[in-house]
């Protein structure tokens, strides 16, 4: 059917590019699916750059789910469309990824740690069960929504997003200041987001969240614990039985997606 299925799968990866880059492909025309994937990557490049994956072509034509991503991306002057997992999406359906990023974007734009530009000229993008952590360094001001700085997603132009926690950092430098933020989405405008809802962000102390920037959908996730996190998430309909857990993330308890059909890194 030409379709592609990409499963079981472990990468730890080095790649330096220019564009179109990312830590397991660059880019993908026709259908693919990824599915049971963990990746730990360091990408660097200028436009178009993620985790996994930089940009998916095609429309209604691709699948992620079960996606672990800890990536750390490097963006060089005058970058755009950066994403912790992928670059830029036309159509995806995205499930149960859990990401932990380090992206120093410096002065990109269409920046988010899990989609830099999401339904990029396209109407179709879906993401559920996905959560983001981690920082996104810039020099561009989060606050001006037109270059889209987010902690999940800069969404171009419409997508559905559900169950989805933000715990990420935006360390907005300007000069010798440095700011920090969080903006899980970058439009207001709920027409933007059918369907969408039980999105959340943690916000670290001293940080702010920038209101103007996301729709009226996004609340904090006040608790602070990992399993005072899950009461509360629970309580919001996340499947805290066969989609979120609680482990360790470098060591400390978090809450997370689970990793049972995912498979380990080997050890030699």
């Amino acid at each position: 059917d030409g379709e592609t299925l990409i499963e079981s799968v472990t990468v730890i990866s080095t790649v330096n590019g220019s564009t179109i880059t990312g830590g397991f492909a660059g880019y993908a025309e026709a259908a693919v699916t990824w599915k049971n994937i963990r990746v730990n990557s360091k990408v660097g490049g200028l436009t178009r750059l993620g985790g996994l994956s930089g940009s998916l072509y095609n429309s209604e034509s691709y699948i992620a789910e079960n996606i672990i991503v800890d990536a750390e991306v490097n963006v060089k002057d005058g970058g755009s469309q950066i994403g912790g997992v992928f670059a830029a999406t036309r159509g995806i359906k995205m499930s149960n990824i859990d990401a932990t990023v380090n992206i120093i974007g410096g002065n990109a734009t269409l920046v988010g740690g899990i989609v830099g530009a999401l339904s990029w000229e396209a109407n179709k993008d879906k993401l559920s069960d996905v959560i983001v952590r981690g920082t996104i360094s810039t020099s561009v001001d989060p606050k001006d929504a037109a270059k889209r700085i987010s902690g999940i997603a800069s969404t171009a132009t419409s997508a559905e997003v559900t169950k989805a926690v933000d715990m990420t950092t935006i360390a907005y430098t300007n000069g010798t200041t440095t700011t920090n933020h969080v903006s899980p989405l970058t439009a207001t405008d709920l027409s933007k987001y059918l369907n969408s809802g039980n999105v959340f962000y943690g916000l670290p102390a001293g940080a702010t969240f920038i209101t103007a920037a996301n729709p009226e959908f996004v609340a904090a996730l006040t608790a602070t614990t990992a399993a005072e996190q899950k009461t509360f998430l629970a309580g919001k309909g996340f499947d805290f039985t066969n989609t979120w857990t609680i482990k360790k993330i470098n060591g400390v308890d978090s809450i997370g997606i689970k990793e049972d059909s995912i498979p380990q890194f080997p050890k030699w």
